[in-house]
């Protein structure tokens, strides 16, 4: 309720400066409620021109799009699975030109967001995708890797920061994208004055359990994180998804008068667009069943297409609701339709779209962004995770107040084990002692495991979209999120050993101390790394964290105080030389009895015959493997947006 006050507040507040002179009209679906009409809005202010060089003309052109699947089928007849071809898009061509924003519609299904996806180049060839067809900016043909020289995506959802504010967001692409701390500056300040962010510039984002700035306000927080890099060509999904009718005329209307002003070439999906934001698309894309059924200039031209074939637009309704009427295939009528529709597209446009095809703009196209070096990159990436970790005092105190409760508690438990000395056959005093350096590595690995597991999956959407940006590399982010957790994973286990070496009754001699700290310490990157990896495989916290039983504990099961491993099963034997359990708990084990008064010793009866040293050194080489296993995760991770 509170944010839609807040929405509310804020478009009465952008009414009051921006609004234009509302001019009643009769046929209201045809000029529309805010006088618009299909060449020029009469709206004055809503986007304010700033002076500066003027971006090149870029068309983007697509010729003979054909993108297709393969899919397993069952036969009815023989009830075998049958692998085949599903086509998405089937030889479509077109253009978007420059100054022009142009949307594509279509029902669930028809194709819009895979043409989206492919013009971005996020589709591509390979394994079970063919994709066949030329997509050309300026008549060359672009790939994914220099799609960013000129052009950015923006995602359907708003993937930002929660406890930045929108300032800080864009100053952060800023220094990423922009040389020399006078010029960023005057690119932030343009960028918030010209979206009128001026109001919530140094509010909160705001997300789920903290209370920030509006849908819209999000939306266009979105959409400037682009234009700090002032991309020639803009790719949007659904811009107005979440957003009540009249926020999203704004930020169609904003969209609208950038790419007039700045000569950009806007493009974008839209569901089901209100009657004014009807009348502001320059040219309109209409897809059935991966098809075109319209191309050419929105407005009243699209109704007239269809009225020629007796499909005509009743006077009180929304042309795109009509238009969705009679395209969608749950009614029959409509499926019977189709071979009508691109006949008569093939027949009356085609040619047309052909014409235009061959007078795309030829002019040079200059890139638009600038990659600073891995250091930069890692410096910054740093320097906004530390503001983030300070905002969010709330994660550190629990982590502190975790690690001190549970060590206190663990040690009253195992409060002054006796050492054998004074009775060194009693096989319960070395169950209890063996009991005590197994929780405590459970409890130590878990501890450094949980909070990346419950935070990571959260962050990838601002990685992937960051990244899809080409902000910085996949290296920076990586190292830069390792970095900040190293002073953790030292202070921690720490803290929780000193409490516990002490409480617990331990060898009391500097060297036990400095090898029981150290094994810890050992134990807590690995559990870190191994956390990374957990998070990295699931989008979802929830997801991860209900996977987290099947993952740990047959690595618990295996770490050789259950079961001798003489005893095990050849089968599945093999799990304790992945299991950090096994290696902490030998590794203290042999430090704490390496010199014991029990008969016989632990070391003996537990089987665990590594040793110290070479249990450190493997649970180092585990923290290395998790963590190189992690950093592919995350580039397939990138590579799954084609």
């Amino acid at each position: 309720m509170s944010s839609q006050i807040q929405e509310n507040q804020e478009n009465k507040n952008f009414q009051n400066e921006a609004i234009p002179k509302v001019v009643p009209q009769q046929d209201v679906f045809k000029e529309g409620r805010y006088s618009l009409d299909n060449k020029s809005p009469k709206i004055e202010n809503i986007y304010q021109i700033t002076e500066g060089q003027k971006s090149s003309n870029i068309d983007i052109s697509f010729q003979n799009i054909t993108y297709q699947v393969e899919i397993e089928k069952k036969n009815k007849e023989t009830g075998k699975l049958e692998k085949q071809n599903r086509v998405i898009l089937n030889n479509l061509s077109g253009v978007c030109k420059a100054g022009e924003i142009t949307a594509i519609m279509g029902a669930s299904g028809a194709g819009k967001t895979s043409l989206l996806n492919i013009l971005c180049k996020r589709i591509v060839n390979g394994g079970k995708v063919q994709l066949d067809g030329q997509i050309k900016a300026n008549e060359l043909e672009y790939r994914y890797d220099n799609f960013n020289d000129f052009a950015s995506y923006i995602m359907q959802d708003d993937r930002l920061i929660d406890t930045l504010t929108v300032r800080e967001t864009l100053m952060f692409a800023a220094k990423l994208k922009i040389k020399g701390e006078e010029e960023q500056l005057k690119k932030v300040n343009q960028i918030i004055r010209d979206l009128k962010l001026d109001r919530c510039q140094h509010s909160q984002i705001g997300g789920k359990t903290i209370k920030g700035i509006s849908g819209g306000e999000r939306k266009r927080t979105s959409i400037a994180f682009e234009l700090v890099t002032d991309p020639q060509v803009m790719f949007l999904d659904e811009p107005t998804s979440g957003l009540d009718s009249f926020t999203a005329f704004l930020v169609i209307n904003q969209l609208k008068q950038m790419a007039r002003e700045h000569n950009r070439t806007i493009v974008f999906t839209i569901h089901q667009p209100s009657s004014d934001i009807w009348t502001l698309f320059d040219r309109y894309m209409l897809l059935v069943q991966g098809k075109f059924i319209y191309q050419g200039s929105g407005g009243q031209s699209v109704v007239d297409h269809f009225s020629k074939m007796n499909l005509h637009c009743p006077v009180d309704s929304n042309p795109a609701d009509y238009l969705m009427s009679i395209c969608h295939k749950e009614n029959k009528q409509n499926v019977d339709n189709y071979p009508k529709y691109f006949d008569y597209y093939d027949k009356n446009l085609q040619n047309q779209v052909n014409q235009d095809l061959k007078i795309v703009e030829t002019s040079q196209i200059n890139k638009t962004t600038q990659q600073f070096n891995f250091f930069y990159q890692l410096w910054q990436i740093l320097l906004r995770t530390i503001k983030i970790q300070v905002r969010n005092p709330a994660i550190l105190r629990a982590r502190t107040g975790q690690t001190i409760v549970l060590s206190i508690l663990v040690s009253l438990l195992f409060y002054q084990l006796p050492d054998g000395q004074d009775d060194p056959n009693n096989v319960a005093h070395v169950a209890d002692f063996s009991g005590f350096l197994f929780f405590q590595s459970v409890n130590l690995i878990m501890l450094s495991i949980m909070p990346v597991v419950l935070t990571f999956p959260q962050e990838r959407g601002v990685f992937l979209k960051e990244e899809n940006s080409k902000m910085y590399s996949i290296g920076a982010y990586f190292v830069g999120r390792s970095l900040i957790e190293l002073p953790f994973l030292f202070i921690f286990p720490t803290v929780q050993s000193i409490i516990q070496f002490y409480m617990v009754g331990l060898t009391q001699t500097v060297e036990v101390f400095f090898k029981y700290v150290f094994a810890n310490i050992c134990a807590s990157f690995c559990g870190n790394s191994l956390g990374i990896l957990i998070g990295s495989l699931f989008s979802d916290p929830k997801v991860a964290s209900s996977m987290m039983p099947i993952i740990m504990l047959p690595l618990m099961m295996f770490s050789g105080l259950f079961g001798n491993r003489e005893d095990m099963w050849d089968g599945l034997s093999w799990i304790e030389y992945i299991s950090p359990f096994k290696y902490v708990f030998d590794a203290q084990i042999h430090n704490e009895f390496k010199e014991s008064y029990f008969q016989p010793n632990p070391i003996e009866t537990l089987n665990l015959n590594i040793g110290y040293w070479w249990s450190c050194v493997l649970l180092i080489i585990m923290f290395v493997f998790y963590r190189l296993i992690a950093f592919g995760g995350m580039v397939m991770l990138k590579s799954r947006l084609q």
